[in-house]
């Protein structure tokens, strides 16, 4: 599970941190594939309708308490001052992702 998802935009780039949290961790328990911060110009942020996008590979998690990703901002046409953003997180295994809330970051 994805918990305390912050998304900030600070100068053209997006910053998602969280911590993960394995719920099952019996022999059942799936590793983490990949985490990945979408960025959308609609509410729909996305492996489908993104406009920009960053992974980090589960080996590549160090601490499950502090993960941080960042993606820059791509030159919006149309312009505006806004995007949305959201944080997946991929088991292996698992076709589908766990997702963290959609958020609205003006600029």
């Amino acid at each position: 599970m994805i918990r305390t998802p912050q998304l900030t935009y600070s100068t053209g780039s997006v910053t998602g941190t969280f911590k993960l949290e394995k719920i099952v961790t019996d022999a059942n328990a799936k590793t983490v594939e990949r985490v990945t911060l979408y960025i959308s110009k609609t509410r729909f942020a996305d492996s489908q309708t993104n406009i920009a996008t960053t992974n980090l590979a589960g080996s590549a998690i160090a601490d499950l308490n502090n993960v941080s990703l960042s993606v820059t901002v791509p030159t919006l046409i149309p312009s505006q001052n806004y995007v949305f953003a959201s944080i997946g997180v991929k088991f292996s295994g698992v076709d589908d992702m766990i997702f963290a809330p959609v958020k609205k970051l003006t600029f």
